[in-house]
């Protein structure tokens, strides 16, 4: 899947001979499946090594004049410089990979230009923290010591599944027109997830939360769109931060997710809220006749009425909900904090 326009000038029967050799023939006609089958064969391409241990990584590869050359990543207090080490003995850094604070996990060469142009070289390295996973992806050409990458990073969030990318400045330089298709064409296979993917996947409880979010996170009082779907919730693998069983419902609230409901008798699952902010996650749920009150970690209070499914945010700070009442159509949250609840007229179509 190309995500620009194709340049004009020398390098553009490279180009055309590399989108044939990676594409193939594929028959299908759904766009994600010959994408994803796209970069399956662009994988096949590179001969992948697996980094274990600390290096240095030695990646031998052929040079324009068919000689074996060899590309270095060496490591010193947790940051990596890449190095060509050329068939006459000679080292010649890589600019703009000399101070790299990544983990290398994996590496190969390419044929990926035409005979007599030599091989390009494949890093796969990555980064991150509690809230996201950057992958960065490399292609070298060692006859320009030059490299493109990709960033691709993810966050972790089930509201949050879109890929965001992230391409090096040089990335619109017609020299590397080659590389930077291929690296286009390789990211579904390094985790990838645009719309077209995640809609695919629309039934699956994994991505319930995004769409929640898509539907209704504009809302501060009205109604929600709610989507039932079958099975129990996905969070991802988050934590529970609290847990109400209400009759044949139960609502969970998972540590920087969302607060779902199940229904034991329906085997549904649906979301029913999520913080704007992920890092501003539920951390507890109190009940009230038809509402439920949901405390957050930096956003106040949510209330949701889980007859009609009417959403109202109320700025209060209670990370714990010690008491909670519903009467004269006030909500009343820990004894003390009153909020004005909705008329809820005007229903919005449920899904």
């Amino acid at each position: 899947m190309i995500g620009r326009a194709v340049r004009a000038g020398g390098p553009l029967l490279c180009l055309a001979a590399l989108l044939v050799a990676v594409s193939g023939c594929l028959s299908a006609t759904d766009p994600v499946i010959q994408s994803d089958a796209a970069a399956a064969k662009a994988r096949a391409r590179i001969r992948l090594t697996e980094a274990t241990g600390h290096g240095p990584f030695r990646i031998p590869y052929r040079d324009d004049e068919g000689r074996t050359a060899t590309l270095t990543v060496a490591y010193e207090d947790g940051v990596a410089k890449v190095a060509i080490h050329n068939a006459d003995g000679k080292v010649f850094p890589v600019d703009g990979l000399q101070s790299l604070p990544f983990l290398l996990m994996e590496y190969g060469p390419i044929d990926l230009y035409k005979p007599g142009q030599g091989e390009a070289v494949f890093l796969a390295m990555s980064t991150g923290g509690s809230g996201y996973t950057t992958t960065y992806l490399y292609v070298i050409n060692p006859s320009r010591r030059e490299a493109i990458w990709l960033g691709l990073t993810q966050a972790h969030s089930t509201a949050h599944p879109l890929t965001e990318e992230c391409w090096s400045e040089n990335a619109s330089s017609l020299g590397l027109a080659i590389e930077w298709t291929f690296l286009d064409i390789l990211k579904p296979a390094y985790g990838y997830m645009d719309e077209a993917r995640v809609l695919k996947r629309a039934d699956e409880p994994i991505f319930a939360p995004y769409f929640w979010w898509r539907d209704n996170d504009a809302l501060s009082d009205g109604p929600m769109v709610i989507r039932r779907l079958k099975g129990p919730p996905d969070s991802g693998g988050a934590t529970i931060e609290a847990r109400l069983e209400d009759g044949r419902v139960t609502y969970t609230a998972f540590f920087k997710e969302a607060v779902w409901a199940y229904d034991a008798e329906t085997d549904e699952c649906f979301v029913v809220f999520h913080p704007h902010d992920w890092y501003c996650w539920p951390t507890a749920l109190r009940k009230s006749g038809d509402w439920l009150c949901i405390a957050t970690c930096g956003e106040g209070v949510a209330l949701v009425n889980t007859r009609t499914w009417w959403l109202k945010r109320a700025p209060y700070d209670a990370l714990e909900i010690t008491a909670f009442e519903v009467r004269d159509n006030k909500a009343f949250i820990n004894g003390k904090y009153e909020v004005e609840l909705p008329t809820q007229a005007g229903l919005r179509r449920m899904r």
